[in-house]
């Protein structure tokens, strides 16, 4: 009986580690100078590179990148954005992710989330928890403030420092500035920036899973590459 038990838990703890092992994301558009940083390296972005939990994304002044997420979900960095991928990973209780904006703008299209999903965005002064929705985050620097417009559905948003939650439905914005949340309604103004999900949706990959395959088939062969020149170069 003990041997069954052993069995079954290096089992499960195969299937989770493979799980979590997919639960990579995808460049599908970039524009401008874009880079991630991954293991202390700085490497160069481009589209169909696979970004995984830990990776640091950045994009320059007049850049942009958009990542999308095996569960058909996508966000849109816009210029001089910085984003650190905290958690990024698939169990058995569903997809998980949680980022974190450092500064810039983070646009979120998350129609296909399952209720299992979640998908958090931290910023300075508050946390965005949202499912199946779209919203926009931005960071100003100046005040360190975050606001946080919802085009559809509803976001959750919670004070960092108090723990008080306000939901902030589709039409509405919040401004947490780290002192108090302020809602009001995104003027017509502000609801020009809600064109972008539009312009999102043109990116977004239908053979997700089969992309991420032979991406990670790419990467694997170059790695045998490399291993090979290093090894034909020592030789006599």
């Amino acid at each position: 009986m003990k041997k069954l038990i052993a069995i079954l838990l290096t089992a499960s703890s195969f299937l989770a580690l493979h799980a979590e092992e997919k639960a990579l994301a995808l460049v599908v558009q970039t524009a401008g100078k874009s880079d991630l940083v991954r293991d202390g390296k700085t490497l160069g972005v481009k589209a169909n590179d696979l970004v995984r939990k830990g990776d640091l994304l950045r994009t320059s002044k007049d850049a942009s990148m958009s990542v999308q997420l095996s569960t058909g979900a996508i966000f849109r960095m816009g210029p001089d954005t910085e984003v650190a991928l905290q958690d990024l990973v698939r169990d058995g209780t569903g997809f998980h992710v949680k980022l974190d904006v450092k500064k810039g703008q983070l646009a979120s299209k998350l129609d296909q989330l399952s209720k299992k999903d979640t998908y958090q965005v931290q910023t300075p002064t508050a946390v965005a928890g949202v499912r199946g929705t779209s919203f926009i985050v931005e960071i100003s620097s100046a005040v360190q403030s975050a606001e946080v417009l919802v085009s559809d559905g509803a976001v959750a948003v919670t004070d960092n420092k108090t723990g008080t939650e306000q939901v902030c439905p589709s039409g509405s914005k919040i401004v947490a500035d780290g002192k108090a949340m302020i809602q009001s309604l995104v003027d017509e103004h502000e609801k020009e920036k809600f064109r972008i999900f539009a312009d999102m949706k043109k990116f977004q990959r239908e053979n997700f899973e089969q992309l991420i395959e032979q991406q990670k088939r790419n990467q694997e062969m170059m790695r045998q590459q490399r291993e090979q020149m290093n090894m034909d170069s020592v030789r006599p």
